[in-house]
């Protein structure tokens, strides 16, 4: 009896045991409101977030630019004609669009309402703007001097042309501030040694010259090599360029005009501005040592000019880069003597170090 006792109890036992396994291998299933909240779910939502953010962030970051660049017709715009002639597309994929302005107001207006990502201006417009609180840097001077005072009477120095009357365009802008400042450093007092007759626009000029109307005049390249063509009496009598270095006692001419850039894009995508400069270096340094492939590319994209004109007029436009670090003791020069003239020249004051930009 005690023996079958024992066995029924070890197979009670062993029945228990076989029971409790059983329960642990087959757990009840969740409800529905354990399976929404689950771990595995939300793992699920912030890795598909995740992936579309980063996809959106990578889409944004590669789309390409498309940048507005404008300059005066004449030299600024021959200064740029090979990086016009090439359509640029920046290793980015940024574009560039090029415009040709031929108004000042216009190209100021296009500043003022931010419409260009860059522009080559004459560089006391440079420093107009910037005072007034308009945000583009001066990046580098390409236009160092385009005057010339050309004539069809015999002179042979400064003191030649007391008693005559020199033909100009508007009293008060580059020409005239440079031509006086020059005339005062070789002992002749304007408007009483010297006279002025005051035309309106550049164009002016060269039909009384080749007329015979004016016999003194002062002159911008590339009209200069035009006129030289249609009136066989005249003759360069006086490279203003040389002349200022003279009477300044400087090495370098004055910085007439230079490219400005956006603030914006020089904070935001310095790479850029940088290879905005790059662009008007190396086209510089093109038209300097190919100058009849210029007059090409200048007839070819229409700006006005023949290309045999063209290259005539390259020696004599100054062409040379130099970044804003490198301008700026000719442009605090040239800036100082507008301001002595009248301080509304450069808009009241001279630049401070936010006016000038150099890629780094």
């Amino acid at each position: 009896m005690l023996r079958q006792k024992g066995i029924s109890i070890l197979l009670i036992a062993m029945l228990a045991f076989t029971a409790l396994l059983g329960g642990c291998a087959q757990q009840p299933a969740p409800t529905a409101t354990e399976t929404t909240t689950a771990a595995p779910v939300e793992t699920t939502t912030v890795a598909e977030t995740s992936a579309e953010t980063t996809v959106a962030e990578t889409t944004e970051a590669v789309e390409p630019m498309a940048l507005k660049v404008a300059m005066p017709v004449g030299a600024p715009t021959i200064s740029m004609i090979k990086a016009m002639r090439d359509g640029t597309t920046l290793d980015d994929g940024t574009t560039i669009a090029y415009e040709m302005v031929k108004s000042p107001d216009l190209m100021a207006s296009k500043l003022i309402n931010g419409e260009l990502d860059a522009a080559i201006v004459p560089s006391n417009l440079a420093i107009k703007l910037y005072n007034k609180g308009i945000d583009y840097r001066y990046a580098a001077t390409g236009v160092w001097g385009i005057l010339y005072i050309v004539g069809t009477e015999e002179v042979d120095g400064w003191q030649d042309l007391k008693g005559k009357t020199i033909t100009m365009i508007g009293r008060g802008l580059t020409p005239d501030i440079v031509t006086r400042h020059i005339l005062k450093a070789n002992g002749l007092e304007p408007d009483v040694d010297v006279m002025f007759e005051y035309v309106d626009g550049a164009a002016n000029l060269a039909p009384l010259f080749i007329a015979g109307k004016s016999t003194l005049s002062i002159m911008p390249e590339p009209m200069l090599s035009k006129v030289m063509m249609k009136q066989p009496d005249g003759k360069v009598l006086f490279d203003l360029q040389q002349e200022w270095k003279n009477a300044t006692g400087t090495s370098d001419s004055y910085p007439q005009a230079g490219m400005l850039i956006k603030g914006s894009l020089i904070r935001d995508y310095p790479a850029t501005a940088a290879a905005l400069l790059g662009l008007y270096e190396e086209s510089i340094a093109f038209v300097n040592q190919n100058a009849a492939q210029a007059g090409a590319y200048g007839e070819e994209l229409e700006v006005g000019l023949p290309a045999k004109l063209i290259e005539k007029a390259v020696p004599r436009m100054n062409l040379a880069f130099k970044n804003a670090v490198d301008s700026r003791a000719a442009l605090e020069a040239y800036y100082q003597v507008l301001f002595d003239v009248s301080p509304k020249a450069i808009g009241g004051k001279m630049p401070d170090d936010g006016f000038y930009f150099t890629a780094q």
